[in-house]
């Protein structure tokens, strides 16, 4: 699964979208994610253990990592076990 991630210099995450690939190929992804000021835009692949999480839980609990381009666990945010 990919996401498109708007994010500050720090790697707080602002907003963020599914990447869909449809059977031809093609990619959609969510309009309208536009970076503000001070703000960067990233497509990234997420780590399988995340893509059956909610975008609100990823977006509670990751930061992203622009160099890495990939999303890490916030401090005792992301590494929680999910409930049930």
């Amino acid at each position: 699964m990919k996401l498109i991630v708007v994010h500050d210099s720090k790697g707080k995450i602002v907003s963020l979208a599914r990447v869909e690939t449809e059977a031809k190929g093609r990619i959609q992804a969510a309009a309208g994610l536009r970076p503000g000021r001070g703000q960067s835009l990233l497509e990234v692949e997420v780590a399988s253990e995340l893509a059956g999480r909610s975008l609100g839980e990823i977006h509670e609990g990751y930061r992203l990592d622009a160099k890495a381009k990939k999303l890490v666990a916030r401090p005792g945010k992301g590494s929680a076990k999910r409930p049930g």
